[in-house]
């Protein structure tokens, strides 16, 4: 049987008591993981829970006291001609959406095991489908029930940069994108750039993981961020164990704020501080993108959202979160005649704010920056807008800048800045500056929130001397 549930809603943990279960009544149980990191991981959840175990790995002495095995898939196809750890009763695959020809073989071994997988992403691009293994799906709570009753927090999604994802070259062996293609693509200066600015105006101070296509370029990032002033580290599968977990901790408590990775922490990689997740690698893969979505959702003391910041078109390739709680256990054959819906975001549902980017449901005014969005004939709210770079084109309302400049000049005030700092920060969001009458009609307001909150974005600009688009 499969059994599916979100990243972050305590898989290992419900596995261990199946474990534990099996043990109890003198039978033999493997938990099977594809990753060193996730044998260490799993075996620390079940030390935490009383659960007595052996890890079967490289590096480790294996007893046979216990009956409940932790053992990586690459350990057991290398050494099973001679592992001794006796015939299971139970086999549990963990992240069983990876590696499914393994695990078949596997269950192969040991026909009379109970075999059970468990994934937050039941879907494969290539190779078999998880019907071609599995008989019976098992759904778990989904996302919303998870957030409702306060076991993951909400994602606040921010589409940073439209990326036309027609231009990148597709495997045909993997069924994503072509890696190289990719590190050529965020490689371009002004996509970095910009990428470093936005994470200053959306997710500045917080502790953000950064996904990057490839080692080269997740390097690469790491550096941009670091010269920006913002301290930060890339880790990837070759950077030692010792120096990617200080790296990790250092993340978890505050002294660095951004590390940068290319697939690494994709999958059972576990820190509830993470508070912020940016996509600069484009996927195909639905999996790949929800696990990375996933390790940011988890709750933690005084965190009550997860800030998502799409730099790839991943938004607009497979959708939000809400748009993935309904699975169907798929077949090889009918695969292909299933794929998931794209362009989730086109719909009446979900809105891209033509002014900042973040994405709300349905309505005529962005709730983060205040940007009023025109309506079409049908009165459905505009959502599409052309090209790449975002404009607030078409939505421009004379009232509601008016009332903008009266709070810059309110900020200008409070502030202490100089008289024409409003007019400026004026002409930044908008393209324009006040009408000449203005000067004359409108005096300082209440500095709102938006106001102070754009006043800060354009301080951290120029103090890092940016343009749009990359450095000066």
């Amino acid at each position: 049987m499969l059994i599916t549930s979100p990243t972050g809603s305590g898989k290992t943990r419900i596995l261990a008591y199946k474990l534990q279960a099996a043990q109890n009544m003198g039978f033999v149980a493997w938990y099977v993981v594809h990753r060193r990191q996730l044998v260490h991981q799993t075996s620390r959840v079940l030390t935490d829970l009383g659960i007595p175990h052996t890890k079967v790995m490289a590096g480790e002495e294996t007893t046979h006291e216990h009956g409940i095995y932790v053992i990586s898939r690459d350990t057991y196809t290398r050494r099973k001609a001679w592992i001794n750890i006796g015939s299971p009763a139970l086999i549990v695959f963990d992240e069983a959406h990876i590696a499914l020809k393994i695990q078949a073989e596997i269950a192969a071994d040991f026909p009379r095991a109970v075999v059970v997988g468990y994934t937050a992403t039941p879907t494969t691009m290539k190779g078999p489908a998880m019907g071609d293994v599995y008989q019976t799906l098992i759904q778990g709570p989904t996302y919303t029930e998870l957030i409702k009753d306060g076991y993951l927090v909400r994602p606040e999604y921010w589409e940073a940069v439209r990326v036309d994802t027609s231009q990148f070259e597709v495997s045909r062996a993997t069924g994503d994108y072509v890696q190289s293609g990719l590190e050529r693509w965020l490689k371009k200066g002004e996509v970095i750039g910009s990428a470093v600015d936005a994470w200053h105006r959306i997710a500045a101070d917080k502790a953000t993981v950064i996904f990057a296509p490839g080692v080269a370029a997740s390097k690469h990032v790491a550096h941009e961020f670091y010269k920006a002033g913002v301290p930060a580290a890339h880790i990837d599968w070759s950077t030692p164990e010792e120096e990617r977990n200080r790296y990790l901790g250092m993340l978890a408590d505050g002294r660095i704020k951004v590390v940068v990775n290319a697939d690494l922490l994709s999958e059972g990689y576990d820190m509830p501080q993470m508070e912020a997740v940016m996509f600069l690698a484009p996927t195909k893969s639905p999996a790949r993108y929800l696990q990375r979505l996933g390790r940011a959702l988890r709750r933690h003391p005084g965190k009550e959202k997860a800030i998502v910041i799409d730099h790839a078109g991943v938004l607009r390739e497979h959708g939000l979160h809400t748009d993935w709680e309904e699975w169907e256990l798929e077949h090889r054959k009918t695969r292909a005649k299933k794929k998931k819906e794209k362009a989730k975001l086109t719909s009446a549902k979900s809105i891209v704010c033509p002014g900042c980017g973040y994405v709300f449901e349905a309505s005529s005014i962005c709730p983060q920056c205040g940007f009023r969005l025109t309506h079409s004939e049908d009165k459905k709210p505009l959502i599409e807008l052309p090209g790449e770079v975002r404009k607030a084109t078409g939505g421009f309302d004379e009232a509601d800048a008016k009332r903008f400049y009266s709070e810059l000049l309110a900020v200008a005030a409070t502030k202490g800045y100089k008289p024409g700092w409003a007019a400026h920060a004026y002409e930044k969001k908008y393209k324009r500056y006040p009408r000449r009458e203005w000067k004359a009609e409108v005096r300082p307001g209440e500095p709102s929130e938006r106001a102070l909150r754009w006043a800060k974005y354009l301080n951290i600009r120029r103090a890092m001397g940016l343009k749009k688009g990359g450095r000066q």
